[in-house]
């Protein structure tokens, strides 16, 4: 496959792309890569969940063809078709041995259209993979009526209904409790997950882990042993046309969800905050990987951190030097399915001394520190979209998005028709409306219920989607509800088509995609939102009220703030020399007349934007 820089004469063209999480969905990535590589460079690749699987397989290859091997994005689109032979989509999902039984009736749940369907084979499973339990409920049951018709007596024929019932109800009861309790046990044990990814001696195919580590070495062009590092990627080989400084030349991103904490948090993690267990990782990740890790640890020589039971904790790797296949697991771990991935932080706050030196120059002893696991889940918990990732005022190259929709698919459509870009600029502000208030009692219920679930998970990746500067270089994949998602055991053909429309995707971005369009829309967007944000500045510096004395004598530097304080004098000068500048600035904008004029008026991209502080996860 020809790259768009295979010659130093041939300009080059560079894209980012973000990609959403979806599980198997992700199946419809590969071919629209794919198309895209054909135009672009890809520069920044993100994504989350399955998306970030996609992201990183795409970066390995993008590594590759820097490195001369133009037929690098072969692999990655023969990979739809490899997910459809001899179930291996399925297999990547191997349940731990505790998790057996319950992920096949899981397993066996999901293989149904409807939700009567789905219930009888439930059940159906629940008897095969529980017969013992079924059969101690069973026997429960038509225990009761036996001893009430050898104590009390009476016709047979009451006693034959009664027990016909107190089968089902303790049968039931009985069934669903071991299960319950089978699968709380399995999943506890095993990172809060039915399958952990990996395994050293797997004996039904690779599991997830070992073949994402398979595909990312492959792509990449790298031996197994050495695993591929966001380093690597930053360092890449420059092109022929490019500037051999202009680093980093593939910059890789993707979410994961820290649910000890309560936030996401962007990989590679920009602090040396956390640590991991190397036992604990050796479980989870093939023996290279770890390895590299652990020969990559900064070494701490003051400081002994462990876990709070006594365990040994290492420093993870600096960001350039953490594998990649740590970040795309650690943001693919779909709750309950994928177990969580913990990693720990010491708590510095409460660190208990070995000893004091009683003079100085005696050296110090090494700090013994305790720290707390935090469980690492999906990154599509809290922001199954980050179109927000490489974002810039004044885009040098556009960054793509592509959005996977559920479509309740009522009537038969071609490939072309789950597939839509928007036409201009000013489409696409309106995503498709979740009508979960149709069908049955129950099902409205339950679309309720489903709704208040993914307007809380999604609703900023969502209103960002519609936003101008956003919504013209998303394109939209529609999925059935068979489709993609925990549909595990998708046949060949619904894989096929769901990589035909990705491929369709790719091919709509390029023919319909305008930059220079784009770029004068995110023009006046942030020359709207950078005059209300400095107006706001000057109106708040030039119109104080007496409360705000003291802070403005903090900013100009006649009292000492207690907090934050510049240690250099020239740069506190400097900071209140520009904020000068900046309410001469906001005071400039009038037209002739000494009118005050909108930026976000005139013709200007709606809804108006805002610019404000906030911290990056």
């Amino acid at each position: 496959m020809g790259s768009p820089a295979g010659s130093a004469t041939v300009p080059l063209e560079y894209c980012d792309l973000v990609m959403k999480g979806g599980i198997t969905s992700g199946v419809v990535y590969p071919l629209a890569i794919t198309e895209l590589s054909r135009r672009y460079l890809f520069k920044n690749i993100g994504g989350t969940s399955a998306g970030a699987v996609a992201a990183v397989i795409t970066a390995a290859a993008e590594y590759a063809r820097r490195g001369g091997n133009a037929a690098a994005y072969e692999r990655l689109a023969a990979l739809p078709k490899a997910l459809g032979t001899n179930n291996l989509l399925l297999n990547l999902f191997e349940p731990s041995t505790a998790a057996v039984r319950i992920f096949r009736v899981a397993l066996a749940a999901l293989k149904a259209k409807s939700t009567a369907e789905r219930i009888l084979r439930a059940i159906g499973a629940l008897i095969r993979q529980f017969w013992g339990w079924t059969a101690l409920g069973i026997l429960l049951g038509a225990g009761v009526p036996v001893v009430l018709f050898l104590v009390c007596g009476g016709p047979m024929a009451v006693y034959v209904l009664l027990g016909a019932l107190w089968v089902v109800v303790i049968g039931s009861a009985t069934v669903l409790i071991a299960a319950g309790a089978d699968a709380l046990k399995a999943t506890t044990r095993n990172g809060f997950g039915f399958c952990s990814g990996f395994s050293g001696d797997s004996k039904g195919g690779p599991p997830l882990t070992n073949w994402l580590h398979e595909q990312i070495q492959l792509s990449a062009g790298k031996r197994m042993e050495e695993p591929l590092t966001f380093g690597d990627l930053s360092a890449a080989p420059p092109l022929p046309a490019e500037q051999a400084t202009h680093v980093p030349r593939i910059k890789l991103q993707v979410v994961t969800t820290n649910l000890t904490l309560g936030r996401p948090f962007t990989i590679p993690f920009e602090s040396n905050a956390f640590y991991f267990n190397e036992q604990e990782f050796r479980k989870l990740f093939p023996g290279p990987v770890v390895d590299h890790m652990v020969s990559k640890s900064p070494t701490r020589p003051n400081q002994t951190v462990t876990s709070r039971a006594g365990s040994p904790l290492r420093p993870l790797p600096d960001a350039m030097d953490l594998p990649v296949l740590v970040a795309v697991r650690m943001s693919l771990s779909f709750p309950v399915l994928l177990s969580a991935i913990p990693l720990y932080l010491p708590d510095f706050a409460h660190k208990a001394f070995a000893g004091e030196p009683e003079n100085e120059g005696e050296g110090v002893q090494p700090a013994r520190v305790q720290a707390d696991v935090c469980w690492f889940s999906d990154g599509g918990i809290c922001s199954n979209f980050p179109m927000h990732f490489f974002d810039s005022p004044l885009p040098r190259w556009p960054t793509f998005g592509i959005d996977l929709e559920p479509d309740p698919c009522a009537e038969p459509k071609t490939n072309e028709q789950m597939v839509w870009f928007p036409a201009k600029p000013g489409s696409g502000s309106q995503l498709p409306l979740n009508n979960f208030d149709r069908g049955s009692s129950r099902q409205r219920f339950f679309g309720f219920v489903g709704a208040i679930i993914d307007t809380m998970q999604n609703w900023r990746d969502k209103i960002q989607a519609t936003s101008a500067g956003y919504r013209d270089r998303i394109v939209h994949i529609r999925l059935c509800p068979d489709e993609g998602g925990l549909n595990l055991n998708m046949p060949p053909d619904v894989i096929a088509h769901l990589s035909e429309r990705g491929k369709i995707a790719g091919k709509l971005i390029g023919a319909h995609f305008d930059f220079a369009s784009h770029m004068y829309a995110r023009y006046r967007i942030t020359m709207c939102a950078l005059q209300k944000y400095v107006n706001d500045l000057g109106n708040s510096w030039t119109n104080p009220l007496s409360q705000d004395r003291l802070g403005h004598e903090y900013i100009a530097g006649t009292q000492v703030p207690p907090h934050y304080a510049p240690r250099s004098n020239s740069l506190r000068q400097l900071m209140f020399q520009a904020l000068g500048q900046f309410v001469q600035l906001a005071g400039s904008w009038q037209d002739p007349a000494h009118k005050q004029q909108s930026f976000c008026k005139d013709g200007a991209p709606r809804p108006e934007p805002i610019l404000r502080n906030q911290p990056k996860f």
